[in-house]
């Protein structure tokens, strides 16, 4: 069990610890390639991940809402939390609601799951971004702000996948 375990997240770790090296040592000016990789290349990923298979929509959308219903809740259940401890709920809430699911979580969900586990890890990928860019904004900021959803080249290749 250890040796699978292993076999899925070694070479996801062993990438991650290559760019920091490379990070630490060569510093690399990555603005333009941030902004090509999220305005190009993932929604060209998203596209392809989802138009790929057909995603069944009944279990779909049971994901969808268990995830929305972890994030909410998790945000409720730290909030006492931030109140009792002095730290502020602009800061702790975020943190504690949500997770990076794209750069780790899907790499580790095909080496786990296979080509099956893409799509349900892609889907949620997305809902994690239009959960930030909505609910952790407003967290952040006090009000919602739904223009950035529909502005998210990933809110458009998933809606087109």
């Amino acid at each position: 069990m250890i040796l699978r375990i292993l076999g899925i997240t070694l070479p996801i770790f062993a990438i991650v610890f290559a760019g920091f090296v490379y990070a630490r040592y060569k510093k690399p000016n990555m603005s333009g390639a941030n902004h090509t990789i999220i305005d190009l290349a993932l929604p060209c990923f998203i596209f392809i991940s989802l138009s790929a298979k057909p995603l069944d929509f009944t279990s779909a959308g049971y994901l969808v809402l268990a995830a929305v219903l972890i994030v909410v809740f998790s945000g409720l259940l730290a909030l006492p939390l931030a109140r009792y401890s002095g730290t502020g709920a602009k800061a702790l809430l975020p943190s504690i609601m949500f997770t990076n699911v794209g750069p780790i979580g899907i790499p580790l969900t095909v080496l786990a799951f296979g080509q099956d586990g893409l799509a349900p890890s892609v889907l949620l990928m997305v809902l994690s971004n239009i959960l930030i860019f909505s609910l952790g904004s407003a967290v952040m900021t006090g009000k919602m702000d739904a223009k950035s959803i529909y502005a998210s080249p990933l809110v458009w290749s998933m809606g087109l996948g």
